[in-house]
């Protein structure tokens, strides 16, 4: 569909109960509706919020950084494992949390997470950045392993090894993959 020059998908559903725009890292723009809700709404809508769109999508087409994509084998897998692992152990030196277990991933939009099991999820795709970048998030999500939430004491904790972690943090914020 076509507003403004704006192509979007449009996905009506009952479970959807307001109206939502979604750009995502490609560009795309996905338009989330109620099912029981007008065309008209729908398009005035994309009006009001054109500039806003135009201006994500720009964001993504032309300021973003892309991480080449790579295929994720079971020995790529152990060796981004053993990378993180050995990061894991030297930064864990400062805090010496007792976390269970290390998992690679293929996260669709998230570099890490930490369950309540205290089992720390990895993107596979901390191996194509900097090292003070992943340094940041297995910093980040060990310091979930005592606070399972983004409190100040989350964020002095995290500030104990990454001083510069809001720094770190919206370089990550750049990256697309």
């Amino acid at each position: 569909m076509e507003n403004s020059k704006i192509k979007y998908k449009l996905k009506k559903s009952q479970k959807v109960k307001r109206l939502r725009i979604s750009i995502h890292s490609d560009a795309s723009v996905v338009v989330s509706a109620p099912f029981s809700m007008s065309q008209k709404t729908i398009e005035k809508f994309m009006r009001e919020k054109s500039s806003w769109i135009k201006k994500s999508i720009d964001y993504y087409e032309n300021k973003a950084i892309r991480l080449e994509s790579f295929e994720l084998t079971r020995g790529k897998r152990e060796e981004i494992k053993e990378y993180i692992t050995t990061r894991l152990e030297e930064i864990n030196k400062v805090y010496n949390f007792d976390y269970n277990k290390v998992f690679i991933k293929n996260h669709k939009s998230r570099w890490g997470s930490c369950s309540s099991d205290r089992n720390l999820n990895f993107n596979y795709r901390i191996i194509s950045l900097p090292q003070r970048l992943s340094d940041y998030i297995i910093t980040h999500e060990l310091c979930h392993i005592s606070e399972m939430n983004h409190s100040r004491r989350f964020w002095d904790q995290v500030s104990r090894n990454i001083p510069d972690h809001l720094e770190r943090r919206r370089e990550l914020k750049k990256i697309i993959f």
